[in-house]
Order: C-alpha cells, then structure tokens, then sequence
C-alpha cells in the first residue's frame, strides 16, 4: 500500500487525478451508464461513483493490480489514467485545493482498478468522532481501493 485517506464524499463523488492537473477535465458527461460503470472518466483524472454522500470514506492507494479475489457484493471497474507529474492527488467537491493529500506513483500511464466495497454500508454518526487510524480499521463500512498497475 502506498497511501491511505479518509476522504469526504459529496455529491456521491471522489477524484483522483494527476497532481499537476485539473481535476474537472473529464472527457464524459454524467449519464445513466456513467453511474452503472461506477466513474467518470478523464485523460489524467478519474472522478469515481459513490453510493454514500456526505460523508468519510476510506480510500487506500496501491501499485500493481488487486492480489485477493473481489470480495462478494463488491465491484472493479478498471479504466485506464495518465500521470505525468508521478503524483495522485485524491479530492472531493467539498474540499479546497490545500486539502487534497498526494501521493507519489511514479509518472506513467497505468491501468487503474477501482474496487468499491461495502457500498452503502455507512454509519456517519459512529465515525464522527474517530481518529483516522480507527477509522480505517472499520472495513465493514463503504470504503474504495484504487491500485494502479503500470502498462506495459
């Protein structure tokens, strides 16, 4: 694992998104098969479908492809981004520009698997008050993988 970050959703979307680059420039618009596939996609940005709003989700960063078997209820979509600057950045509606956390991949372009776990499954009230680190321990909630696995 690379990283990981409790993030807010809001209006049921996240993004991850080369450091260097704007994460609105997206090549789609929002639509019905948008939402069944699970993101929007962009050249350098990725702005991925959230069953929950409003709310903390845990977003772990990985490299290479997923190494355990989709879990039962859970959903890939794979897609593919470019990362000039070596950098990810993870965001959200909600947040200003100083509160998107980077991490360092290595520039590329890479096959990105989305997981998406336990969608629909959150309990604001409960994790309101936990640190981050108690947090991420609760894997029974709405939580996301994103692992990225440079092509050859």
């Amino acid at each position: 694992m690379i990283g990981q970050h409790r993030i807010f959703v809001d209006h049921y979307q996240f993004y991850v998104f080369d450091s260097d680059t704007d994460p609105y420039e997206v090549d789609e618009e929002w639509s019905d098969e948008v939402l069944k596939k699970g993101y929007l996609q962009g050249k350098s940005s990725i702005h991925v479908v959230t069953v929950g709003d409003y709310n903390d989700h845990a977003v772990t960063i990985h490299k290479g492809s997923p190494s355990e078997v989709l879990p039962e209820g859970g959903h890939d979509a794979i897609t593919e981004i470019t990362i000039n600057s070596g950098k990810v950045k993870l965001s959200s509606p909600a947040y200003g520009h100083n509160d998107e956390p980077e991490f360092n991949i290595g520039s590329g372009v890479y096959k990105l698997t989305i997981r998406s776990l336990n969608s629909g499954k959150e309990d604001p009230d409960a994790v309101e008050d936990l640190e981050d680190q108690e947090f991420f321990k609760l894997e029974h909630l709405e939580r996301y993988e994103l692992y990225f696995e440079p092509k050859a």
